[in-house]
């Protein structure tokens, strides 16, 4: 049997290990819920997007931002929120069709050609 020193001294190290491994592991979100940045080329511009998707009872919601384009709070529809994930923005035809994989959503901007856009999730400040 143990004394009672040794297996405090045992249950410190397994602690500390836990809290080693713990700290060292972030988990990704579990939910596409939430809102996502990125940046779009467009020739020689770069224009930062951010789309907000949000899920109610019913449904989900989903809006764009592009400041670059003076475009705020423009509606899209969400169209799969599973792999591959699918929204449209109706407004200017365009679709974007990727993989999520946690924080971060990769994909391909479609608006009259195709342009990679990698969006990761927004983590609010305090």
């Amino acid at each position: 049997m143990l004394s009672s020193m040794k297996r405090n001294l045992l249950l410190a190290t397994l602690f500390a290990a836990f809290l080693g491994a713990s700290a060292q592991t972030a988990t990704p979100a579990a939910t596409l819920e939430g809102d996502w940045a990125g940046t779009l080329a467009v020739g020689d511009a770069v224009q930062h997007v951010t789309i907000h998707l949000h899920k109610n009872a019913e449904a989900w919601t989903c809006s764009v931002d592009n400041p670059e384009r003076g475009a705020s709070g423009i509606p899209c529809r969400l169209t799969s929120a599973v792999n591959p994930v699918v929204w449209q923005v109706p407004i200017v035809h365009s679709t974007w069709t990727g993989t999520w994989d946690g924080d971060k959503l990769t994909g391909v901007y479609s608006e009259g050609s195709d342009t990679p856009l990698v969006l990761t999730r927004v983590v609010a400040t305090p």
